[in-house]
């Protein structure tokens, strides 16, 4: 059996410009599973650091169970289908899971398209954004209202309940407890009165509900918990963290703006440098041996989703951004039965603003008031001013 290393943080601070991976190779250095000694600020037994162990804890979700209450977040339930496991998972997957691939998606594009350029009208004519509260914060909340049917002007109040709850929580979980409920109030409302049904995701879910079939109320209600939770934030942070780096580096923005093909490539290998939800954890429901080390029942993993990127088995040449590294084996969005179910929503997301963005503002960069430094695993930025030339009149 191997023996467990213990590693302490090291207090650094990374600055979100640039690409922030080769950071974390100190903890694949230590081992494919190490104890946590304070590395992450939550409680964990262990660190899974390379790409082959956080596939092994991912893919058997027999013995790595994802089924865990976060209760601190206000959720009544079990998230769906996060915090479910198979087989109970699998019926979930079946109902949602060809409401978000990339066929289904695909009408919502032009709409998408659309908002976006809206936002940019908002500061074009200025000369500089701060990208985050005028563009980046606002923007995934309204795809989820959209995509929901869902009146835009509700977008006020589902940002302070995804800020209640996610950060509120934190300092007070009475604060997130009660904008959940608000939520779930909401939602309840919304399903129990919605007598016109159209072809938004939120009708066709109550649509099959009503057939005895699909969904009951309550799971509605937790799967639009999740969807706030796990689609708005992440994609605010993994647009912030593209576009932090691509301010700082013009050779990489020249590509984009010299040959817009390569933007699905560039939104991988973006998502693969800036991963916007760094880690997943998992609770071994019996005694599991892990690269040679002795994973008791109960005692959980922390899978290091940034090391894994970087890990030069599975990426070669990790260290260097490559817009248009193909193939590009990340793991930003998970591995196995739990793959991110929304994860070719937030490509479609990024892949839109990312177009559009350096269509209409090639050149760009950040304000000089601009700080991309952040301790990690509190990744997420506060602030993204830029500045760029205005447009002349066509």
């Amino acid at each position: 059996m191997g023996e467990v290393g213990e590693f302490t943080p090291l207090g650094m601070r990374l600055d979100l410009g640039e690409n922030p991976l080769p950071a974390y190779d100190f903890l694949r250095k230590e081992g494919p599973l190490i104890g946590n000694g304070g590395v992450v600020p939550i409680m964990v037994d262990y660190l899974a650091t390379d790409r082959e162990t956080i596939s092994f804890v991912f893919r058997n979700p027999q013995v790595f169970s994802s089924a865990f209450n976060k209760s601190q977040l206000g959720n009544h339930r079990p998230l769906i289908p996060l915090e479910i496991d198979p087989p109970d998972h699998h019926r979930y997957r079946l109902l949602l899971d060809p409401f978000f691939s990339p066929n289904r998606l695909r009408a919502l594009e032009p709409a998408l398209r659309r908002q976006v350029n809206e936002f940019i009208d908002g500061f074009i004519h200025r000369g500089s954004a701060e990208l985050l509260e005028e563009f980046f914060v606002p923007y995934p909340t309204q795809v989820f209202l959209t995509m929901y049917g869902l009146p835009l002007e509700d977008r006020a109040r589902f940002l302070v309940w995804k800020d209640d709850i996610i950060r509120g929580g934190l300092a007070d979980p009475e604060i997130a407890q009660r904008a959940a409920r608000e939520l779930y109030a909401y939602m309840e409302q919304v399903i129990v009165e919605r007598e016109v049904l159209g072809d938004d995701l939120l009708s066709q879910l109550i649509a099959e509900s009503r057939t005895g079939s699909g969904l009951s109320i309550e799971e509605l209600q937790d799967i639009t918990f999740l969807f706030i939770l796990a689609g708005l934030d992440t994609v605010t942070t993994g647009l912030a963290h593209a576009f932090a780096y691509l301010a700082r580096h013009p050779e990489h923005r020249h590509q984009i703006v010299a040959d817009p093909t390569i933007v699905p490539s560039a939104v991988e290998e973006l998502l693969r440098i800036g991963t916007p939800a760094p880690a997943a954890s998992r609770v071994a429901t019996a005694d599991v041996e892990v690269a040679g080390i002795t994973v008791r029942a109960g005692q959980s993993v922390f899978c290091h989703l940034p090391a894994a990127n970087n890990d030069p088995v599975t990426c070669p040449g990790g260290e260097l951004v490559d817009l248009t590294r193909n193939p590009n084996l990340h793991a930003t969005f998970g591995l196995g039965v739990h793959r991110c179910l929304g994860s070719h929503l937030a490509r479609m997301e990024l892949r839109i603003v990312i177009e559009e963005f350096h269509r209409r503002i090639p050149d760009y960069e950040l304000a000089s008031d601009a700080d991309l430094v952040r301790v990690p695993f509190f990744e997420g930025l506060e602030r993204l001013p830029i500045v760029f030339p205005v447009p002349t009149a066509s």
